[in-house]
């Protein structure tokens, strides 16, 4: 028998995100969808980020969500990613940065959408983008799932994934320093998991980050996972990456003038 309400994982990480975090969880807080676990993971924040956290644990507690946090040093984001996702009970897990926030039904939405569709290992889906001008645009992802041996079509903030598939095929790759996630996404495609599209705007994402502009290292990981998951690579993917990163060093030397 399908269990029509079960525990969902919601996992933040963050360092220093005073600014942002609270809208972060108010958006966790305010979904209409009852039973979660709210999972936040903070690397030793000193701007008042982990007393935020801390205000929100008696609401958390009232409202009768689950709420957990930690705060200690860590080797990355995505070390960070793997302590929640190993705290987690939750039958799917969601990851939502520190910066970004989810819509109010984003919950529901998934929930209802595994339960339909039990064989679904993965489920994402649109993507609010706001850029540093507060500028918003909707995006979506690429229909066909394939693309992703190419590059990361999907978006992070707006995937939920099974937490047996973690426990199948393991946690993100720590010697992936900004993009573990698309390699993560990787072998559980090349593991047959199924992935499913709701065509939904299920999370805000504000541009900057760790993994956004184009760095040398950027540079190197999608080599090596791009060449690490096909056995054949067109030689004009890793060109046209050579080229972005170029565009972004002159387009980033000038702004810095």
């Amino acid at each position: 028998m399908i269990e029509e309400f079960p525990l969902v994982s919601i996992i933040t990480v963050c360092y220093n995100s005073a600014k942002t975090i609270e809208q972060t969880i108010q958006s966790v807080l305010q979904q209409t969808y009852r039973n979660i676990e709210y999972i936040l993971i903070d690397g030793v924040s000193n701007d008042g980020t982990l007393d935020i956290i801390k205000k929100y644990e008696p609401v958390f507690i009232k409202e009768k969500k689950t709420y957990k946090y930690i705060s200690e040093p860590d080797k990355g984001i995505y070390d960070a990613m793997n302590k929640g996702v190993t705290l987690a009970h939750g039958k799917w897990i969601g990851i939502i940065n520190s910066d970004d926030f989810y819509e109010q039904r984003t919950i529901e939405l998934v929930n209802d959408c595994f339960i339909s569709n039990p064989d679904i290992d993965i489920v994402h889906g649109n993507l609010n983008f706001i850029d540093e001008a507060g500028r918003c645009k909707i995006e979506t992802p690429k229909e066909d799932i394939s693309f992703l041996r190419t590059t990361m079509i999907v978006f992070h903030p707006t995937i939920f994934i099974k937490k047996a598939l973690y426990e199948k095929y393991g946690l993100f790759d720590l010697k992936y320093k900004l993009i573990a996630d698309w390699e993560l996404l990787l072998r559980f495609y090349d593991n047959k998991a199924l992935f499913f599209h709701l065509n939904e705007t299920l999370s805000n994402f504000r541009g900057g980050g760790a993994g956004s502009g184009f760095k040398l290292t950027h540079l190197k990981e999608r080599y090596k996972i791009r060449h690490k998951y096909n056995k054949k690579v067109s030689f004009w993917l890793d060109f046209k990456d050579v080229l972005i990163y170029i565009y972004f060093r002159i387009y980033f030397k000038k702004s810095s003038m």
